[in-house]
């Protein structure tokens, strides 16, 4: 559960509001903060969302023309089109991430004009549809390589990509957690110095538990999120200091004194 609000540190509002660059991971409840976006700062602040891509020059400069880019940028592209934007981003459960994403393309309806992973989906048993290309971008270290690189690079050394998605995670201006949504986006909206109201936008709608899955599913997906759950972690102890607490902007922290020992 989350912390209550006044164990919290204090909101340090940021003014004026600066330039955003939003890495949407896919189901962090990216959908929903975008339309929070949407319904204080208005419609035309936010980019229409846009998938897992390399980002064009004439990509980058339809984007860069809204107030917050929200879409499943990859911190390599923003470092290359956005470099003096703030930024910030949703974390999750890597394997809850993994299981929602595929219980919502599970449910989507094979259609013409449907998504071709759709149709992959639907296609082969879903031990061989994890290993394909198009799912491996939604379940393999999915937030260590987006936010460490690229996420259509051949992650060929993840070490590395982990360490450099934790120094995105370090300058962000603000993290949240999907499980903690509603809190975590009204501190977001105490720091921008707006009212941003919850709204839950592309929600799969029904939920598999986990011991319902394979166990073998489980397993392996268990063991594509190593370095998933290494940034969960990771956040959950150096960032959040071990507990369920939202940050503060990184230029308004203040680094704790750590006391000599006698």
């Amino acid at each position: 559960m989350p912390v209550p609000a006044n164990n919290r540190p204090p909101a340090v509002k940021v003014n004026p509001v600066p330039k955003l660059v939003f890495f949407h991971i896919s189901k962090t409840a990216g959908s929903s903060l975008r339309k929070a976006f949407q319904a204080s700062f208005g419609h035309e602040w936010c980019s229409e969302p846009f998938p897992q891509a390399y980002l064009t020059e004439a990509d980058a400069q339809y984007f860069g023309q809204h107030h917050v880019i929200c879409g499943q940028i990859s911190r390599a592209d923003q470092r290359k089109w956005y470099p003096d934007r703030s930024f910030f981003t949703m974390l999750r459960d890597p394997l809850q991430r993994c299981l929602s994403w595929l219980d919502y393309v599970l449910a989507l309806e094979d259609k013409p004009d449907a998504p071709p992973i759709v149709h992959i989906a639907k296609q082969l048993p879903i031990m061989e549809f994890i290993e394909t290309v198009e799912a491996r971008d939604n379940l393999y270290n999915t937030m260590t390589r987006q936010l460490g690189g690229h996420l259509k690079d051949d992650p060929a050394n993840l070490s590395e990509c982990l360490d450099r998605a934790k120094y995105t995670l370090e300058k962000c201006l603000w993290i949240g957690r999907a499980e903690a949504f509603d809190e975590d986006v009204a501190y977001l909206g105490k720091v921008l110095g707006r009212d941003l109201t919850s709204i839950r936008d592309n929600v799969t709608p029904k939920r598999t538990p986990i011991a319902e899955w394979p166990p073998r599913l489980v397993s392996r997906l268990q063991e594509m999120i190593e370095y998933d759950s290494r940034i969960w972690n990771w956040t959950h102890w150096e960032l959040f200091g071990g507990r369920n607490q939202v940050l503060t902007p990184l230029s308004k922290r203040k680094k704790s004194k750590k006391k000599k020992k006698s």
